[in-house]
């Protein structure tokens, strides 16, 4: 599967053909820098705003975490945020609810973990929480090279890797769109940021190919929010 080129996702609807966007505003990057390292890892909720009250969001990104102990995910926690301009800080921030998630075949070569993750939508404070997408996949791998100029220019130095994202209505007839939309970090006992199997043997379907520790997905691009 072809990864989508992310400098496109945020003024492209998955539905649309993405060779048929026009060029991206460097204003409507979400800065990385924006994103703060204490929500990985957490699994608790966060202080949420509560501007959108006044408001229409527009786009929503997504940061994670996942625990990876013995190359297992043991645990995972999502934070939502909302924007009417993606230049703009969130009008909502807010921890998501996850009633369980799965490690299934990544879609691509680039990417070594691949979760299907089923939030609960139900509870967020957000006012933009019903058009939000029903499913969502959110990988770790490789950082694709599309990235990598704007993570430079925002004072990200050290990457550890690339997030991706997938995510549609449970009704889709599309093929199911991989997102390259940002980048991990890593907090571990060493610096060691990917491993391979040491063995040939039979590997568990949800062993993940990935170090031990906490592992980080910081959202750069912004998505469309379902009409209002």
């Amino acid at each position: 599967m072809k990864i989508l080129r992310l400098k496109f996702a945020y003024i492209c609807l998955l539905t649309a053909i993405t060779t048929a966007c026009a060029a991206p505003d460097p204003n409507k990057i979400r800065n990385p820098s924006d994103s703060s390292d204490t929500v990985y890892g957490l699994d608790t909720a966060i202080e949420t705003t509560t501007s959108e009250i006044l408001n229409d969001a527009m786009w929503f990104t997504l940061d994670a975490s996942a625990t990876i102990e013995k190359g297992f995910v043991t645990s995972t926690a999502l934070i939502l945020s909302t924007f009417i301009e993606p230049s703009e800080e969130p009008i909502c921030v807010a921890s998501v609810n996850i009633n369980s998630y799965d490690t299934v075949d990544p879609p691509d070569e680039i990417i070594d973990t691949w979760l299907s993750v089923d939030w609960d939508l139900s509870t967020l404070p957000c006012s933009a929480a019903s058009r939000l997408p029903e499913w969502l996949m959110l990988g770790m791998g490789e950082l694709h090279k599309d990235l990598e100029p704007y993570l430079s220019s925002s004072g990200v130095t050290n990457p550890q890797g690339g997030a991706y994202i997938s995510y549609g209505e449970l009704d889709d007839t599309q093929e199911e769109r991989v997102y390259a939309y940002g980048y991990l970090s890593y907090t571990g006992s060493d610096g060691t940021t990917h491993t391979e199997p040491t063995s040939d043997s039979a590997i568990p379907d949800d062993l993940v190919v990935r170090q031990d520790g906490v592992w980080g997905l910081h959202g750069v691009f912004l998505f469309p929010l379902k009409p209002i």
